[in-house]
């Protein structure tokens, strides 16, 4: 079945039967560079990374908490 220590049982009771599903433990693994062959984008240090989180934030609550869209209205 692939179960390992560690993993979580999660059961359903369906109709007349049980079923259970096996959920893996979180992981401590980086995941630095999985995206990579799915993006163009490049940040070349810290700095540029931080900038590029804060005008997301800022597109986020413009757009879902304050109503407005910023992109070009024609």
């Amino acid at each position: 079945m692939g179960v390992r220590p560690g993993w979580l049982a999660v059961q359903f009771l369906v109709g007349d039967h049980v079923e259970i599903y096996f959920v893996p433990p979180e992981h401590d693994r980086s995941l630095a560079g999985a995206l990579r062959a799915y993006s163009s984008v490049a940040l070349p240090d810290q700095q540029s990374f931080r900038e590029a989180i804060e005008r997301a934030w800022h597109e986020h609550v413009q757009e879902h908490f304050l109503g407005e869209s910023l992109e070009p209205r024609s």
